[in-house]
C-alpha cells in the first residue's frame, strides 16, 4: 500500500528515461529515469534518479511496472 497523503505535497514535473533496456521479446524493460518534482511545503524543486523495472502484460495489453513510487524528499 502507498502512503497517498504523504505525496499530497509533490507534483511531478518532467520524467525523462535514460538509456532504456528493453529484453529481447520486448516483455520486459529496465528504465533509467530522471525525476523532476516540486515540493509544495518549502518550494524546492529536486531532481532524482531511479531505475524501474517495467513488464507488458498481455492481459492488459499495457505496459506495467514493478516499482514502487520514487522516494520523493
Amino acid at each position: 500500500p502507498v502512503d497517498l497523503e504523504r505525496l499530497e505535497n509533490y507534483s511531478i514535473t518532467s520524467v525523462t528515461p535514460l538509456d532504456m533496456i528493453v529484453n529481447p521479446d520486448a516483455t520486459e524493460a529496465t528504465v533509467p529515469m530522471e525525476i523532476s518534482y516540486f515540493n509544495e511545503q518549502d518550494g524546492a524543486l529536486r531532481t532524482i534518479k531511479e531505475t524501474q523495472v517495467w513488464w507488458y502484460s498481455q492481459e492488459a495489453k499495457a505496459w506495467l511496472t514493478e516499482s514502487g513510487f520514487p522516494a520523493v524528499k
